[in-house]
């Protein structure tokens, strides 16, 4: 944490100057969802600079071309959510906890990007809060969740997927995309301001046709597992490079 409040701390005025910029944005009626996120954009691709951040991709070719999907990724960190935005160049709305969406410039970000604020403490108003993610994928709008819910010392560790992420998911058509951040924990556990290599990874679609017959404990196994065997073959991979 000592790395991410020494970011915030130190650019307390980048932080004022895109406070301003979001506010005027939201006031504008004329503006598209993608110059609303292209504005977003520069806060996240500034965070990510700032924090001596590399964040490298693949897979991107794997994103539905038509939007209305639903992005499930693992969570490591604060950092996760910045890594997939910066790689990610469509609007695309996050599933957040709405502890944290009011902190520093996330508040105005989260309206920017008509993300969504899901209280986990409270079941009736998560379930609303899913309802909307799923009316927003009936209408076209991307949306990023993470279904672990929080993080912890984790790192490169899956947790516990939770099936009432997808309570929803099939009162839409909306294929889920898999993505895995390798390493996304490095970046803000990193004392000094180095600069620190993660990754994001885009895995193929599942559509409905493939997940319409199971049950959420099943889609949430069945999507935590291609993450898995993506932080397999990374592990392995890195572990052949060290030697």
């Amino acid at each position: 944490m000592f790395r991410f409040n020494l970011v915030i701390g130190t650019h307390l005025f980048k932080v004022i100057k895109f406070r301003r910029m979001m506010i005027k944005a939201l006031k504008d009626d004329s503006l598209t969802r993608q110059q609303r996120y292209d504005i977003g954009q520069q806060v996240v691709y500034t965070i990510s600079k700032k924090s001596q951040a590399i964040v490298e991709s693949s897979g991107i070719e794997n994103l539905p071309k038509e939007d209305g999907y639903l992005i499930c990724a693992n969570h490591q960190g604060r950092f996760d959510a910045v890594a997939i935005l910066q790689t990610h160049s469509r609007p695309l709305s996050m599933v957040i906890d709405s502890k944290r969406s009011d902190v520093s410039v996330q508040k105005y970000y989260t309206d920017l990007t008509e993300s969504v604020r899901i209280n986990r403490e409270n079941p009736r108003e998560g379930i609303k809060a899913l309802y909307q993610v799923r009316d927003g994928l009936n209408s076209g709008q991307n949306f990023c969740i993470f279904p672990e819910g929080k993080y912890g010392d984790n790192h490169n560790n899956l947790q516990t997927f939770e099936p009432g992420t997808f309570h929803t998911i099939k009162m839409t058509n909306a294929p889920i995309v898999p993505v895995c951040c390798y390493d996304t924990y490095k970046i803000y556990h990193v004392t000094l301001l180095k600069k620190t290599k993660c990754s994001v990874h885009y895995l193929k679609p599942i559509y409905p046709s493939e997940y319409k017959d199971l049950s959420k404990q099943e889609i949430a196994d069945l999507v935590k597992s291609r993450i898995q065997a993506k932080i397999d073959e990374l592990n392995k991979q890195a572990s052949l490079e060290k030697n």
